[in-house]
């Protein structure tokens, strides 16, 4: 199987048209998925901060993978993919 290929917006853009400040340290995207559970304890949605600087790099929201919509599994209707 070959490499994904992403279409989408950066994630910059979307960022600064919310009004991102410069106090900005972190985003912390959280999945759509159900929370997650491990031995009894539920640790919530899927989420893990990423550093702005990141974040304003290369990261973007993709739609579309390999000229398709995103599946469900993929993250459907949109994923943050950080290289």
């Amino acid at each position: 199987m070959g490499v994904a290929r992403w279409r989408g917006v950066p994630l910059s853009a979307v960022l600064e048209r919310a009004g991102l400040t410069k106090r900005a340290v972190d985003v912390m995207p959280r999945g759509l998925d159900p929370d997650h559970v491990d031995a009894g304890t539920n640790h919530g949605r899927v989420r893990r901060p990423i550093p702005i600087a990141r974040a304003l790099d290369d990261a973007p929201l993709a739609y579309e993978m390999n000229g398709r919509p995103l599946p469900p599994d993929h993250g459907f209707p949109v994923r943050l993919v950080v290289p």
